[in-house]
């Protein structure tokens, strides 16, 4: 019966409620953890062996993945209840994303010097909007894709 009245306020109001948006959100990210925690074992295996190509083709896949990531949760529709909550967590993405843009240029033009200093910086964002998204109760989006 509750997953009726849930179905019955988004279609009524056009908006998820925050336990719809945060299974939503928590979907998404799900189904690229698989991926990023690939290529991160592959970015430390490439580093180990010495092998620039395939560590910066590792970091720009994993870098492009969370780029379309955070692409995909902007596109949900939050709930009115959910925005202040939601506003820091969003507030970190949107700084990260600049960072993720820079380092995919950095790692196209084998700039590995630049490379690894944004990828310092986002990773401090990243463990930032790890916290934040832990805290709202969707480690999918945080924790749990380290």
């Amino acid at each position: 019966m509750r997953s009726a009245l849930a179905l019955v306020f988004v279609v009524a109001s056009g908006t998820p409620g925050v336990p719809a948006y945060k299974a939503h959100l928590a979907s998404i990210c799900r189904a690229n953890t698989p991926s990023l925690k690939l290529y991160t074992r592959r970015i430390v295996e490439a580093q180990q062996k010495n092998d620039v190509d395939a560590t910066l083709l590792n970091y720009r896949l994993a870098l492009e993945l969370g780029l379309k990531q955070d692409t995909s949760i902007y596109a949900v529709p939050i709930p009115a209840a959910a925005k202040p909550r939601m506003a820091p967590i969003l507030k970190k993405l949107h700084a990260t994303d600049p960072l993720i843009r820079s380092a995919i240029t950095a790692d196209k033009k084998r700039n590995a010097l630049t490379l690894q200093a944004l990828i310092k910086r986002i990773n401090v964002l990243g463990v930032a909007a790890n916290r934040l998204f832990d805290g709202y109760g969707i480690p999918d989006c945080g924790s749990k894709q380290s």
